[in-house]
């Protein structure tokens, strides 16, 4: 696999994982839906920090 093909895997396990969170906060208390919350806005930047980071390696000779 491409460095490309990997960080596009990235997003998209991090879309279902928010899809999945957003979908299980429905259903809960507003401390678990803080928490939720919080790792999401961790995640996130990390997530497209990473794939940021390995497309630019690609594009790298």
């Amino acid at each position: 696999m491409t460095h490309l093909e990997i960080s596009l895997l990235v997003i998209s396990i991090y879309v279902v994982c928010v899809l999945l969170s957003g979908l299980v906060a429905l259903g809960n208390t507003n401390d678990e839906v803080n928490t939720t919350k919080t790792i999401i806005g961790f995640l996130f930047p990390a997530a497209f920090c990473l794939a940021a980071l390995l497309i630019i390696a690609d594009l790298l000779p």
